[in-house]
């Protein structure tokens, strides 16, 4: 089955890192994708081994911001699935950083929600429920205010 899906690759170089991560020899498939010119698939193997520090490393020296926005933002959501919410926040915010205000989308939602929530869960009531009112995202607005109330803030 997993060969199947290498079939197409017709690069042996990238077919080899491909196999590599089989293997679990990371760093060595990293080196030969990034050796293909290849930035695009190390950062994608490291977030799916949720290495995401390596794939952050890697996204920086990238050229493109898009690359480290995805990256931050994956970053936080992990982070903030498994309670560490002052990370996440970071990451959020970094992602942020690199948002094309002129291209708003559900991507850039995803960010100001992410620094919402966590604003919340970090005591800044007031940044929370400013930002969930600028997305104008009902999901967003009701969980906020379902924290809020868990979280004996019942405001607004």
């Amino acid at each position: 089955m997993i060969l199947e899906a290498l079939q197409p690759i017709e690069n042996v170089s990238l077919l080899t890192g491909h196999i590599l991560v089989t293997f679990m020899e990371y760093d060595t498939a990293q080196g030969i994708f990034l050796e293909c010119n290849r930035e695009d698939l190390a950062i994608e193997m490291r977030m799916n081994m949720l290495h995401f520090d390596e794939a952050l490393s890697l996204a920086s020296k990238s050229r493109s911001k898009n690359c480290v926005f995805g990256v931050s933002l994956k970053y936080g959501q992990h982070l903030e699935s498994i309670g560490e919410h002052a990370r996440a926040l970071g990451m959020y915010e970094m992602a942020c950083n690199f948002v094309d205000a002129t291209k708003a989308n559900k991507s850039t939602d995803d960010c100001a929600g992410g620094v919402a929530r966590t604003s919340i869960f970090l005591g800044d009531f007031e940044r929370g429920i400013r930002i969930a009112k600028q997305i104008k995202s009902k999901r967003l607005q009701i969980w906020c205010a379902e924290l809020l109330v868990s979280l004996n803030q019942p405001m607004e």
